[in-house]
Protein backbone atom coordinates (compact mmCIF):
# COMPACT_ATOMS: atom_id res chain seq x y z
CA UNK A 1 0.00 0.00 0.00
CA UNK A 2 1.44 3.36 -1.02
CA UNK A 3 1.28 5.55 2.08
CA UNK A 4 2.30 8.67 0.16
CA UNK A 5 -0.96 8.73 -1.83
CA UNK A 6 -3.74 10.87 -0.38
CA UNK A 7 -7.05 9.43 -1.51
CA UNK A 8 -9.60 11.42 -3.53
CA UNK A 9 -12.45 12.92 -1.52
CA UNK A 10 -14.78 14.18 -4.27
CA UNK A 11 -18.46 14.64 -3.52
CA UNK A 12 -19.31 11.49 -5.46
CA UNK A 13 -16.78 9.26 -3.71
CA UNK A 14 -17.52 6.75 -0.98
CA UNK A 15 -16.18 6.73 2.54
CA UNK A 16 -15.48 3.48 4.35
CA UNK A 17 -15.44 3.32 8.13
CA UNK A 18 -14.18 0.17 9.78
CA UNK A 19 -15.70 -0.87 13.12
CA UNK A 20 -13.90 -3.73 14.84
CA UNK A 21 -13.51 -5.15 18.35
CA UNK A 22 -10.60 -6.98 19.97
CA UNK A 23 -9.47 -7.81 23.49
CA UNK A 24 -6.30 -6.42 25.04
CA UNK A 25 -4.73 -9.74 23.94
CA UNK A 26 -5.73 -8.96 20.31
CA UNK A 27 -8.38 -11.70 20.17
CA UNK A 28 -11.23 -10.82 17.82
CA UNK A 29 -13.36 -13.93 18.41
CA UNK A 30 -14.12 -16.20 21.36
CA UNK A 31 -13.69 -19.97 21.57
CA UNK A 32 -16.82 -20.40 19.46
CA UNK A 33 -15.50 -18.23 16.64
CA UNK A 34 -17.84 -15.35 17.45
CA UNK A 35 -17.07 -11.76 18.41
CA UNK A 36 -19.90 -11.87 20.95
CA UNK A 37 -17.55 -13.25 23.56
CA UNK A 38 -15.07 -10.37 23.14
CA UNK A 39 -17.69 -7.63 22.74
CA UNK A 40 -20.13 -6.17 25.28
CA UNK A 41 -23.24 -4.00 25.49
CA UNK A 42 -21.33 -0.72 25.20
CA UNK A 43 -19.52 -1.87 22.05
CA UNK A 44 -22.75 -3.21 20.52
CA UNK A 45 -24.49 0.10 21.18
CA UNK A 46 -21.68 1.92 19.38
CA UNK A 47 -22.01 -0.40 16.38
CA UNK A 48 -25.78 0.04 16.18
CA UNK A 49 -25.40 3.82 16.21
CA UNK A 50 -22.79 3.53 13.47
CA UNK A 51 -25.23 1.55 11.34
CA UNK A 52 -27.80 4.31 11.72
CA UNK A 53 -25.21 6.86 10.54
CA UNK A 54 -24.27 4.93 7.38
CA UNK A 55 -25.99 3.82 4.19
CA UNK A 56 -24.81 0.23 4.13
CA UNK A 57 -22.85 -2.23 6.27
CA UNK A 58 -20.61 -4.85 4.66
CA UNK A 59 -20.05 -8.22 6.31
CA UNK A 60 -18.72 -11.63 5.29
CA UNK A 61 -20.50 -14.96 5.20
CA UNK A 62 -18.70 -16.41 8.22
CA UNK A 63 -19.42 -13.31 10.29
CA UNK A 64 -23.09 -13.35 9.30
CA UNK A 65 -23.41 -17.00 10.25
CA UNK A 66 -21.53 -16.86 13.55
CA UNK A 67 -23.13 -13.60 14.69
CA UNK A 68 -26.59 -14.72 13.48
CA UNK A 69 -27.01 -11.40 11.67
CA UNK A 70 -30.40 -10.30 10.44
CA UNK A 71 -31.38 -7.41 8.21
CA UNK A 72 -32.00 -4.10 9.91
CA UNK A 73 -33.94 -0.94 9.24
CA UNK A 74 -30.91 1.07 10.41
CA UNK A 75 -29.12 0.61 7.07
CA UNK A 76 -28.81 -1.78 4.16
CA UNK A 77 -26.60 -4.83 4.67
CA UNK A 78 -24.24 -6.25 2.07
CA UNK A 79 -23.25 -9.89 2.46
CA UNK A 80 -20.03 -10.97 0.74
CA UNK A 81 -19.97 -14.73 0.24
CA UNK A 82 -19.32 -17.49 -2.28
CA UNK A 83 -20.78 -20.29 -0.17
CA UNK A 84 -24.07 -21.91 -1.14
CA UNK A 85 -24.82 -22.30 2.57
CA UNK A 86 -25.38 -18.54 2.65
CA UNK A 87 -28.81 -19.13 1.13
CA UNK A 88 -30.00 -20.48 4.48
CA UNK A 89 -28.81 -17.48 6.50
CA UNK A 90 -31.54 -15.43 8.22
CA UNK A 91 -29.82 -12.37 6.77
CA UNK A 92 -31.07 -13.33 3.30
CA UNK A 93 -34.67 -13.37 4.48
CA UNK A 94 -35.30 -9.67 5.10
CA UNK A 95 -38.77 -8.55 6.25
CA UNK A 96 -40.96 -6.39 4.06
CA UNK A 97 -39.51 -2.93 3.52
CA UNK A 98 -35.89 -4.00 4.03
CA UNK A 99 -33.35 -5.34 1.56
CA UNK A 100 -30.02 -7.11 1.55
CA UNK A 101 -27.28 -7.05 -1.08
CA UNK A 102 -25.54 -10.34 -1.88
CA UNK A 103 -22.09 -9.86 -3.44
CA UNK A 104 -20.48 -12.97 -4.88
CA UNK A 105 -18.27 -14.34 -7.64
CA UNK A 106 -20.11 -17.68 -7.46
CA UNK A 107 -22.58 -17.70 -10.39
CA UNK A 108 -24.46 -20.67 -8.94
CA UNK A 109 -25.11 -18.80 -5.71
CA UNK A 110 -26.21 -15.64 -7.51
CA UNK A 111 -28.55 -17.60 -9.77
CA UNK A 112 -30.12 -19.32 -6.78
CA UNK A 113 -30.60 -16.00 -4.96
CA UNK A 114 -32.24 -14.21 -7.89
CA UNK A 115 -35.91 -13.74 -7.16
CA UNK A 116 -35.60 -13.97 -3.38
CA UNK A 117 -37.71 -11.21 -1.88
CA UNK A 118 -35.63 -8.30 -0.63
CA UNK A 119 -32.33 -9.66 -2.02
CA UNK A 120 -30.37 -7.78 -4.68
CA UNK A 121 -27.35 -9.47 -6.24
CA UNK A 122 -23.95 -7.97 -7.04
CA UNK A 123 -21.76 -9.99 -9.38
CA UNK A 124 -18.08 -9.92 -8.44
CA UNK A 125 -15.23 -11.04 -10.68
CA UNK A 126 -12.57 -13.09 -8.93
CA UNK A 127 -9.78 -11.73 -11.13
CA UNK A 128 -10.48 -8.14 -10.03
CA UNK A 129 -9.85 -6.53 -6.60
CA UNK A 130 -12.81 -7.44 -4.38
CA UNK A 131 -12.91 -4.26 -2.31
CA UNK A 132 -12.78 -1.92 -5.30
CA UNK A 133 -15.60 -3.81 -7.01
CA UNK A 134 -17.73 -3.65 -3.89
CA UNK A 135 -17.23 0.06 -3.31
CA UNK A 136 -17.95 0.91 -6.94
CA UNK A 137 -21.09 -1.26 -6.99
CA UNK A 138 -22.39 0.41 -3.83
CA UNK A 139 -21.52 3.87 -5.13
CA UNK A 140 -23.54 3.33 -8.30
CA UNK A 141 -26.50 2.40 -6.09
CA UNK A 142 -26.22 5.67 -4.21
CA UNK A 143 -24.74 4.05 -1.10
CA UNK A 144 -21.78 6.30 -0.27
CA UNK A 145 -21.42 5.94 3.50
CA UNK A 146 -20.06 2.44 4.01
CA UNK A 147 -19.58 0.61 7.30
CA UNK A 148 -17.18 -2.34 7.24
CA UNK A 149 -17.96 -5.02 9.85
CA UNK A 150 -16.19 -8.05 8.41
CA UNK A 151 -13.51 -10.32 9.78
CA UNK A 152 -9.76 -10.19 9.10
CA UNK A 153 -9.96 -11.50 5.52
CA UNK A 154 -12.47 -8.88 4.40
CA UNK A 155 -10.73 -6.11 6.34
CA UNK A 156 -7.41 -7.03 4.76
CA UNK A 157 -8.93 -6.89 1.26
CA UNK A 158 -10.05 -3.31 1.88
CA UNK A 159 -6.75 -2.44 3.56
CA UNK A 160 -4.66 -3.72 0.65
CA UNK A 161 -6.72 -1.61 -1.74
CA UNK A 162 -6.31 1.44 0.56
CA UNK A 163 -10.08 1.82 0.81
CA UNK A 164 -10.49 2.24 4.56
CA UNK A 165 -10.90 5.90 5.45
CA UNK A 166 -11.37 5.70 9.21
CA UNK A 167 -10.89 3.01 11.84
CA UNK A 168 -12.91 2.60 15.04
CA UNK A 169 -11.41 -0.12 17.22
CA UNK A 170 -13.00 -1.12 20.53
CA UNK A 171 -10.56 -2.76 22.94
CA UNK A 172 -12.19 -4.77 25.71
CA UNK A 173 -10.77 -6.39 28.83
CA UNK A 174 -8.89 -3.43 30.32
CA UNK A 175 -9.67 -1.62 33.58
CA UNK A 176 -7.80 1.59 32.72
CA UNK A 177 -7.16 3.95 29.84
CA UNK A 178 -4.48 2.83 27.43
CA UNK A 179 -1.50 5.06 26.81
CA UNK A 180 -0.76 6.19 23.28
CA UNK A 181 2.27 3.90 23.26
CA UNK A 182 0.17 0.92 24.38
CA UNK A 183 -2.47 1.67 21.76
CA UNK A 184 0.04 1.95 18.93
CA UNK A 185 1.73 -1.24 20.09
CA UNK A 186 -1.56 -3.14 20.09
CA UNK A 187 -2.51 -1.90 16.63
CA UNK A 188 0.91 -2.66 15.16
CA UNK A 189 0.51 -6.28 16.28
CA UNK A 190 -2.72 -6.77 14.31
CA UNK A 191 -1.51 -7.38 10.77
CA UNK A 192 -4.81 -6.96 8.93
CA UNK A 193 -5.57 -3.49 10.31
CA UNK A 194 -4.46 -0.27 8.59
CA UNK A 195 -1.62 1.45 10.40
CA UNK A 196 -2.51 4.86 11.91
CA UNK A 197 -1.10 8.22 11.01
CA UNK A 198 -0.67 10.79 13.79
CA UNK A 199 -4.42 11.11 14.32
CA UNK A 200 -4.92 8.21 16.76
CA UNK A 201 -7.17 9.13 19.70
CA UNK A 202 -8.14 7.10 22.77
CA UNK A 203 -11.26 7.32 24.90
CA UNK A 204 -11.98 5.18 27.95
CA UNK A 205 -15.49 4.88 29.39
CA UNK A 206 -14.61 2.69 32.36
CA UNK A 207 -15.38 -0.44 30.36
CA UNK A 208 -13.71 -0.18 26.96
CA UNK A 209 -10.91 1.71 25.28
CA UNK A 210 -12.07 3.24 22.00
CA UNK A 211 -9.33 3.88 19.46
CA UNK A 212 -10.04 6.02 16.40
CA UNK A 213 -7.59 6.87 13.66
CA UNK A 214 -7.11 7.68 10.00
CA UNK A 215 -4.93 5.21 8.12
CA UNK A 216 -1.64 6.53 6.80
CA UNK A 217 -2.17 8.34 3.51
CA UNK A 218 -5.78 9.32 4.20
CA UNK A 219 -6.58 13.02 4.40
CA UNK A 220 -8.73 14.37 7.21
CA UNK A 221 -12.29 15.38 6.40
CA UNK A 222 -15.15 17.17 8.09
Amino acid sequence: MNESVVQDRSADSCRVKLFHVVTVDRDYVDEYGSSRGVSNAADLGLLLRARSDNDVAITGGNTARLEKLKSTARCALCLVSNSMTSLSLPLLEPPDGQFVLLASSNPELLEAAVGQAGVECIELHYELPLAKQLVESLRTRGLHRILLEGGPQLILAFNLDALIDEVHLTVTGSDSEMSLEEARGLVSGISYLPKPNNSLTINFDGVNNYLVWLPSGVAAYN
